[in-house]
């Protein structure tokens, strides 16, 4: 944590922002259907397709992340769009695996297959899923 004096001379310390960080930003976790998981587990993905899969997104102005979720056990992947002109601004779509790898393979299925690159058609629906694997 930060800690010292700002320009005025005042006490600052390493605290949080008042306001939450994604506060008008939907988080999409769809969940896939069992011939959908199938589907997404088959798909044989060397380190070329995988290399293409970020080259494309990020040319498509996309951001994307990963992290280990504790809360789901698993692998997790963002693509977030880049800049408030974006066609899916204020959505961050995810997706779980096993790895990075398959977590990838997850979110990029959402987005290029089930969702065609348009995420604004998006509704919650809010369920337990299991994961790819």
């Amino acid at each position: 944590m930060a800690s010292g004096k700002d320009s005025k001379g005042n006490s600052i310390s390493g605290t949080k922002p008042k306001t939450p960080r994604f506060n008008n930003t939907v988080f999409i976790s769809f969940p896939l259907s069992e011939e959908q998981k199938r589907e997404v587990k088959n798909a044989a993905w060397d380190l070329g397709e995988l290399d293409n899969t970020l080259s494309r997104l990020c040319e498509e102005n996309y951001k994307v992340t990963f992290s280990y979720d504790d809360y789901s056990s698993a692998y997790a992947c963002f693509i977030t769009p880049k800049g408030d002109k974006h066609s899916n601004f204020g959505y961050i779509l995810t997706g779980r695996g096993s790895s990075p790898h398959k977590a990838l393979k997850q979110a990029y299925y959402v987005h290029a297959v089930l969702f065609e690159g348009d995420w604004s058609g998006w509704k919650d629906e809010r369920r337990n899923t299991d994961l790819d694997d």
